[in-house]
């Protein structure tokens, strides 16, 4: 089957086959800083991936430093960390890997993020007898940075495109912009993010008192808390709890006073994560720019409302007095505006309509076939 025919951004992957016989894959994750969303996404597909018949063996490669710990239940995952720092040092370290990588004799690697993708220059160099996939996980030439910096940024992908098989992007936002920098179309399709759904869906805890509003991620410039913390001090009748820490850059708590109606959780655990958000009436992510904001979905599934900017994937997932409310990115006073109006009767509606989105278009298992069969074949 020629699968560049069905790579591009209109695909409907319905009617796959549960499993092609005979056929046993072995598949390198690659990535760097693991945390966050790429964390989560990791999670989410290794876990499908264990399940999938046709998928033998599963190695997963990440930094020592400033990733988060991956643990599966099953013999098939093995977890390497290796020492790396985000420097031109770091580069080196990063681009070691290769040897290693070629002599565990792969079907398929899949890179993810903007860093570990450099590993796709080794491919430009020499024809490799595997696949190679990357997914930038948020293209850096979506952020808020000048237009020069962007188009360097694309440039560079354009080149290392040559050096990998396949290119998923994680949103339909994404997958445009990739063709407005004129990545190569043929290499491109679009695979949303999505999430594990449970047999048993989490019920909203019943609330009392003041409103609870929650943030989780990293504290880094992207993620937009700076300007919560900002529109905090404008809202003392509102709790906002926030859940993470600073990753590459961003606030450094120690530094600012925050308003007495801001608790800091720290770096939350997936299950300490879920408790949270059922015990809150919405979530919120003030992102400056986000590639999809797989945030929003763990969200939704714990019944909970989604505040969020009109960003990247958040404003495809997000629709706006359906499942949640979208706000202006980069402004305290779209914060200030949005909460101020809000009623928990009317979060605890959009909360129960976000679950049931959720549950309908964004299953895990569903992603990851599209991932093996459109990707890893």
């Amino acid at each position: 089957m020629d699968f560049s025919v069905h790579l591009n951004v209109q695909l409907k992957f319905y009617n796959l086959p549960n499993s092609i016989g005979g056929r046993n894959v072995k598949v390198i994750h690659v990535g760097e800083y693991v945390s966050g969303g790429v964390a989560t996404y990791l999670r989410t597909l290794v876990n499908c991936q264990i399940k999938n018949k046709n998928i033998e063996e599963i190695i997963i490669f990440k930094s020592a430093l400033n990733s988060e710990k991956l643990i599966f239940d099953s013999s098939k995952v093995k977890v390497i960390c290796y020492d790396y720092r985000r420097s031109a040092i770091g580069v080196f370290d990063l681009l070691a890997l290769w040897k290693q990588i070629v002599e565990m004799k792969p079907d398929v690697v899949h890179l993810h993020s903007t860093f570990a993708g450099l590993l796709r220059v080794k491919k430009l160099l020499r024809r490799v007898p595997f696949r190679i996939v990357y997914c930038a996980h948020g293209w850096a030439f979506t952020r808020d940075s000048i237009e020069l910096k962007n188009q360097i940024f694309a440039k560079v992908e354009r080149v290392l495109s040559r050096g990998c098989d396949n290119i998923i992007n994680i949103s339909e936002s994404e997958q445009s912009a990739a063709l407005d920098y004129g990545l190569p179309a043929k290499k491109m399709v679009v695979i949303n993010n999505a999430i594990e759904i449970p047999k048993k869906l989490p019920s909203k805890s019943k609330m009392s008192g003041k409103l609870k509003v929650l943030f989780v991620g990293r504290f880094d410039r992207q993620k937009g808390v700076d300007i919560l913390i900002d529109a905090a001090r404008e809202l003392p009748d509102i709790d906002f709890r926030l859940g993470g820490r600073p990753v590459v850059g961003g606030i450094n708590f120690k530094d600012i006073k925050t308003p007495s109606n801001v608790e800091l959780l720290g770096w939350l655990s997936t299950e300490q994560v879920a408790t949270e958000m059922i015990r809150a009436d919405a979530v919120i992510i003030p992102s400056r720019w986000e590639g999809f904001g797989l945030v929003a979905l763990e969200a939704m599934k714990n019944q909970c409302a989604v505040l969020a900017t009109d960003v990247g994937g958040l404003a495809e997932i997000v629709r706006a007095n359906e499942n949640g409310i979208l706000f202006d990115a980069d402004s305290k006073d779209a914060i200030v505006q949005t909460l101020k109006i809000q009623t928990r009767n009317n979060l605890n509606k959009l909360g129960k309509q976000a679950q049931k989105f959720v549950v309908e278009n964004y299953d895990a298992r569903e992603m990851e076939r599209r991932v093996f069969y459109y990707c890893y074949l």
